[in-house]
């Protein structure tokens, strides 16, 4: 039987995956109920996207110049978090007190524990009073957010180690960036409308790892087979799915890795 062969005018704009194909997907690949989420905002973001890009209706600033940004953004931080990490003079730190100050309040303080476990300036945790008459931290005639309760120790904290706590804070939202610039799927430039089923298999392949698993082709790959459920659940044809898998699998490592 003679294989049929995809082409460009085969890739339409891929439909909205239902609720039951995404059942059927996450059944087949094993996909277990914590991770569901994620793997639907990916897949709803792919739709979207390469639907926009098929179209060509997106108006607005491209993929390419949406990450970009996001990746200028994050080096910015980092090389802030370089400059903070070189040991300050007096004025410095008389400096990064007064900026740990008016950071104190916007930083939780179970992210000042968890990032300096053995601080003992670090704020303790507090205990909402059970109803039972437990002692409360405040009037009981008076409702507090339960921040609020550490705001004093939260602000201290950060005036003694603005130094070292801004700069992984600084850490943290460069990270947080780096993974959202992650999640922007990338699209083709138009120039080769076939390539379009490549950059998905690669898109695919980034949410493959972010259960956990190792992107892989063969005719018996399970990341082939999830592939493959995916493509029929956006009504793309499967036809050659796995043989793309191998420079789909090399575009994921650049674009995304």
């Amino acid at each position: 039987m003679r294989r049929r062969v995809v082409r460009a005018a085969d890739l339409k704009p891929p439909r909205q995956i239902s609720d039951e194909d995404f059942d059927a997907i996450c059944t087949t690949s094993a996909v277990s109920k914590s991770e569901q989420a994620m793997v639907r905002n990916f897949l709803d973001e792919v739709v979207v996207g390469f639907g926009e890009a098929i179209s060509d209706r997106a108006k607005l600033p491209t993929r390419k110049a949406d990450r970009l940004a996001i990746e200028r953004v994050v080096e910015d931080i980092r090389r802030a978090q370089r400059r903070l990490k070189r040991t300050p003079g007096p004025a410095g730190r008389l400096g990064l007190r007064v900026a740990g100050r008016g950071i104190g309040p916007i930083v939780a303080a179970s992210w000042m524990r968890a990032q300096f476990p053995s601080d003992a300036d670090a704020p303790a945790p507090f205990y909402w009073p059970l109803e039972d008459g437990a002692i409360r931290q405040r009037s009981p005639y008076r409702p507090t957010d339960v921040d609020e309760l550490s705001l004093g120790a939260r602000i201290g904290f950060m005036e003694r180690h603005a130094g070292g706590a801004i700069e992984a804070l600084l850490g943290d939202l460069a990270g947080a960036l780096e993974a959202g610039r992650r999640a922007i799927v990338q699209l083709p430039d138009g120039r080769r409308p076939l390539e379009h089923r490549k950059y998905l298999l690669a898109a695919l392949a980034e949410v493959w790892h972010r259960l956990g698993r190792q992107p892989t082709g063969g005719i018996t790959s399970q990341f082939g087979a999830f592939c493959e459920a995916v493509f029929d659940a956006i009504a793309w044809p499967t036809e050659g799915v796995n043989a793309a898998l191998p420079d789909a699998i090399k575009l994921w490592r650049r674009l995304y890795r």
